[in-house]
């Protein structure tokens, strides 16, 4: 989840993020706890190796997707300084499609571009390039919701 070092750097009150992934049933999560805690470190250092467990990886998602089905949830919490204090802020999304629920990121970044929306020229992380506000109207234009608030 790049989300966890790039908003640190794009907003600087930001103390922490954490991101975190999963599927329930936890069939897929306990697959790949056994891939990085028990399989040999070297299988990671060298193209084959890499190779192989992403073949590995597409089997376990082959089979876990049938049980569990391909949706996505994503919960973030970031803890920071607004209004002078430490806040924590957290957002759900949940989508039943994982592949749709990405190209819908990169299709409101497109067509922001296209529209003449966003104009910041560079490479930026998301969150430096796209106001909350416009995000917010993009991800409600293609009917994504998801839950936020402060604790």
């Amino acid at each position: 989840m790049p989300e966890t070092f790039t908003l640190p750097k794009s907003f600087p009150t930001v103390k922490s993020v954490i991101t975190k992934f999963g599927s329930i049933p936890d069939f897929y999560n306990h697959l790949t706890w056994i891939t990085a805690n028990i399989f040999p470190k070297s299988w990671i250092q060298n193209r084959a190796g890499i190779e192989f467990l992403a073949h590995v990886s597409h089997s376990m998602t082959d089979i876990t997707n049938n049980i569990s089905g391909i949706g996505v949830a994503i919960r973030s919490e970031v803890t920071g300084i607004k209004d002078g204090k430490t806040a924590i802020y957290c957002s759900t999304l949940a989508h039943e499609n994982t592949a749709i629920a990405a190209g819908y990121g990169t299709g409101s970044i497109v067509q922001l571009l296209l529209e003449g929306k966003l104009k910041k020229s560079g490479v930026y992380p998301v969150e430096e390039a796209l106001s909350t506000d416009l995000f917010e109207e993009m991800m409600q234009y293609r009917e994504i919701r998801f839950s936020k608030e402060w604790l």
